[in-house]
């Protein structure tokens, strides 16, 4: 899956859950189902960051300091 593609299903799930907020590994391992994590996390970083700088999803640091990502609260 290319990462284009990715970012899409991405910005569907937060569409679909718009209160969901996940770190990239649960992002990969619960939201995509992705296996082996290690492989996945590299793409699904890749398309989170193209979803963050077209303003679709924010980061924000969440409890014991890991980076989270949701949907921007006025999408």
């Amino acid at each position: 899956m290319d990462e284009n593609s990715l970012a899409r299903r991405i910005e569907s799930y937060l569409h679909e859950h718009p209160e969901a907020a996940d770190t990239l590994e649960g992002i990969s391992m619960w939201w995509m189902r992705f296996q082996p994590l290690n492989e996945s996390v590299k793409i699904v970083y890749a398309a989170l960051q193209e979803l963050k700088a077209s303003g679709h999803v924010v980061e924000r640091t969440g409890p014991g300091g890991k980076t989270l990502y949701s949907l921007r609260p006025d999408v």
